[in-house]
This record gives C-alpha cells, sequence and structure tokens, in this order.
C-alpha cells in the first residue's frame, strides 16, 4: 500500500504564510481591525439600547 498523499495535497504547502502576507499588508490588517471593531462596539450599543427600550416598555406596563 502506498500512503503517499495526493497531489492535490502537495499544492497547498506551497501557497504559504509568506504569500499571503504579501496580499494582505500591515496597513489593510489595521483597518481591519478598525472595522470589526467599530461595527462591533456599534452592534453592542444598538443590542443594549433595544434591550433598555424593551425594558422601559415592560416597566411602563
Amino acid at each position: 500500500m502506498d500512503f503517499s498523499p495526493p497531489s492535490s495535497l502537495a499544492l497547498v504547502p506551497s501557497y504559504n504564510i509568506n504569500q499571503l502576507q504579501s496580499l494582505i499588508s500591515k496597513e489593510d490588517l489595521l483597518v481591519i481591525t478598525r472595522v470589526l471593531l467599530f461595527s462591533s462596539f456599534f452592534f453592542f450599543v444598538v443590542f443594549f439600547f433595544l434591550i433598555f427600550i424593551c425594558f422601559s416598555f415592560y416597566i411602563s406596563k
């Protein structure tokens, strides 16, 4: 039995981390992290605002 990996798996290590780092520069990573932080912060603000509105309606009943 020959347990050598198929040729398709041999192509995966050639596309290594250095090529990914050249595609995504450090400036792009900073922009991505800022956008993710801002969107998550905005989501939490909207989420707590909706909870506050529902809670105020629940108290007023």
